[in-house]
């Protein structure tokens, strides 16, 4: 298991894979607890295992499993072009549930602010947008990359998102793509 456990996802990913093995014995993991960030465990490229379950962040982790030839399964959905299967979350399931849920409180005017770069993002914010058009509304979406103000850093990204947040037609419904972003 190739899954950082810095953030609740990630350990819900090894929660999930525990209660599996609970039930399906026997099995030998290895976990390696890890940020997405990480560099390839050294460890990997000698390893003589049967399978890896990772979440695929960096071109250099996916290059290093796919030169293992064993089954791999990506849960991140972070880089466009992967050759392996993923499971991930439903994004139109998602977003049709964010939707309605500020449709019920009466909303009008909608935005979406995601991960530029992410393609799980981009997933979520495509579906997000077709639900909303459905619906009959337009979604405003955020892309700091998009933006001549946006400045890289907490603070310059804080200030570049409200004030265009500021600059939108209340009330606002606003969709984040995950838990950090919102």
């Amino acid at each position: 298991l190739i899954i950082e456990t810095s953030l609740a996802h990630g350990r819900g990913i090894s929660s999930g894979i525990s209660q599996y093995l609970t039930a399906h014995q026997p099995w030998s993991i290895y976990v390696d607890q890890r940020k997405l960030s990480d560099a390839p465990p050294t460890w990997l490229e000698g390893w003589d295992g049967h399978g890896v379950i990772m979440r695929a962040q960096t071109k250099k982790i996916l290059e290093v499993v796919t030169r293992l030839g064993v089954p791999a399964v990506d849960t991140l959905n972070h880089l466009r072009g992967l050759e392996v299967p993923a499971v991930i979350s439903d994004h139109q399931a998602v977003a049709r549930l964010a939707v309605q849920h500020l449709l019920e409180r009466q909303f009008r005017h909608f935005a979406f602010v995601g991960v530029d770069r992410a393609l799980w993002s981009a997933n979520r914010r495509d579906a997000v947008v077709e639900e909303l058009r459905a619906a009959g509304h337009v979604c405003h979406v955020y892309s700091p990359l998009s933006r001549r103000h946006f400045m890289e850093g907490w603070e310059g990204g804080q200030q570049d998102l409200a004030e265009w947040l500021g600059g939108l037609p209340k009330p606002l419904g606003v969709i984040a793509a995950h838990d950090l972003r919102a």
